[in-house]
């Protein structure tokens, strides 16, 4: 597998149909990070190591403590918790408008620090903090955390392709996406891992982002 200086590496796993050139997400990936493997765990972890190690701040727990409670003011409705699932709702009149799952990634070497995260929002309600609010939550629960990997599909998919189709890198165009600004709010601005698959309404793209030095002791 062929790495990358610094923290960053980039795997992209190419499906079957990858073969049709006017198909494929190949057709507007930028190439220079392009490794057409499929990425197994090993890979994963490796990114994951690369993670600086360290105890987040206390002066930006009670940063991120802050901005939830101005958040928490303003968005709509009540947050409803239930750590057992690892679920963080949103509720508005006993209505749901927002939701993720977040949990701790099937990796034995990690020590318990990486953590899957996914989520959706009601389309009457995003723009308005809503999955801003449940990520810091979740967070806050587990301030040990040290990576957060995800899947991006629907309106972060759009986003990237666009972005590409506009002339971004493909790695500049994920940093355009809702996903990612929230992570970078929270002090998660390395992507250390980044694959993707298909194009159109059935690309999926993974990435993981860690925990930027300046927020450790």
């Amino acid at each position: 597998m062929k790495k990358l200086s610094g923290l960053l590496f980039l795997i992209v796993a190419v499906s079957t149909f990858g073969k049709h050139a006017n198909a494929s997400i190949c057709d507007w990936l930028d190439r220079s990070y392009l490794d057409l493997t499929v990425a197994e765990d090993r890979d994963l972890l490796a990114a994951f190591e690369a993670i600086p190690e360290g105890k987040t701040k206390a002066s930006w727990i009670e940063q991120l403590e802050k901005t939830r409670d101005d958040l928490e003011a303003r968005v709509p409705g009540a947050t409803l918790i239930d750590l057992e699932t690892g679920e963080f709702q949103r509720v508005v009149d006993g209505k749901l408008i927002g939701s993720i799952y977040f949990f701790r990634a099937g990796f034995d070497k990690v020590g318990g620090n990486l953590f899957r995260l996914h989520g959706d929002v009601d389309k009457n309600y995003q723009g308005q903090g809503v999955f801003k609010l449940l990520v810091l939550e979740a967070y806050l629960q587990n301030p040990s955390m040290k990576a957060i990997l995800t899947t991006l599909r629907g309106t972060n998919a759009e986003v990237v392709e666009e972005g590409v189709r506009n002339g971004l890198s493909f790695l500049d165009a994920v940093k355009q996406t809702p996903a990612y600004k929230v992570r970078k709010s929270l002090g998660f601005t390395e992507i250390v891992y980044l694959r993707a698959s298909g194009s159109g309404a059935r690309m999926m793209i993974e990435f993981m982002v860690g925990r930027s030095k300046d927020i450790l002791e």
